[in-house]
């Protein structure tokens, strides 16, 4: 996994813990990812990014903006990569979307033990 891709998934699983609507098992798993990425963050300027991000998870920003910051800290610190990467498989984030033809729809959620149904038209 590229580290951009690290990032984002961390991110999603993170905030998703933080999400209305949350299941326990996401919020379990999305905790440890979230509780990681807190403590590598402490003392850098990515620690506000943290508050913001607990504060109002709903907003694509605050993800946007953690994601942002832990691909900072991967870049600086690549031996948390594989610390992260297996956190994550640990806790079951994973962000795939394969997508070939037209008319396709691709969503994405964040956590463990959810689903999504789309409708076609």
């Amino acid at each position: 996994m590229d580290l951009e891709k690290l990032a984002a998934a961390a991110a999603a699983g993170a905030v998703g813990a933080f999400a209305k609507g949350a299941t326990e098992a996401a919020i379990a798993e999305g905790r440890k990812v979230w509780d990681w990425a807190r403590s590598k963050l402490a003392g850098t300027p990515g620690a506000a990014v943290v508050l913001a991000a607990e504060a109002a998870p709903e907003k694509a920003s605050s993800r946007k903006a953690l994601e942002a910051q832990l691909l900072l800290l991967l870049e600086d610190n690549p031996a948390f990569a594989g610390e992260l990467a297996a956190l994550l498989r640990e806790a079951g984030v994973t962000q795939n979307a394969s997508v070939t033809g037209n008319q396709n729809v691709v969503t994405q959620i964040a956590g463990s033990g959810n689903s999504v149904t789309l409708p076609r038209r």
